[in-house]
């Protein structure tokens, strides 16, 4: 990824643990596989996380099982991340009679990483 800042995040932010798998996840040769496995590490966390809830739409419930993360960007250290967030919100109906639906949504979080310390901070960001 290229060594451009992301822009700063300006939503919420929130403290998590890293599991001691992702200690070892910096990609620093480049060929995707770091990657592939610190998303991987990721996914849960962040599906199951509050923070991720304030970016859906409509006030729903995050379906944690459809949730997937894309990493957009790096920072040329590999400790601030852009990742792009594609989920679907589970909606209560307006009334009574009507039945929950699903509507899907997008949202992006910078994530700070401290792999050494096994914990990190994720911030929606609103552009």
């Amino acid at each position: 990824m290229s060594g451009h800042r992301p822009p700063p995040e300006t939503g919420a932010t929130a403290k998590i643990a890293l599991p001691a798998a992702m200690r070892g996840c910096r990609d620093g040769d480049g060929d995707g596989h770091g990657d592939v496995a610190l998303l991987a590490a990721l996914t849960p966390i962040i599906a199951a996380h509050p923070l991720l809830t304030v970016a859906t739409e409509q006030g729903g419930r995050v379906d944690p099982a459809s949730v997937r993360i894309t990493l957009l960007q790096r920072d040329g250290l590999g400790d601030r991340l852009r990742l792009g967030v594609l989920a679907e919100e589970i909606v209560g109906g307006c009334s009574c009679g009507d039945a929950p639906y699903s509507a899907g949504f997008y949202a992006e979080l910078t994530l700070r990483l401290d792999l050494p310390g096994g914990t990190g901070e994720i911030a929606l960001v609103r552009d």
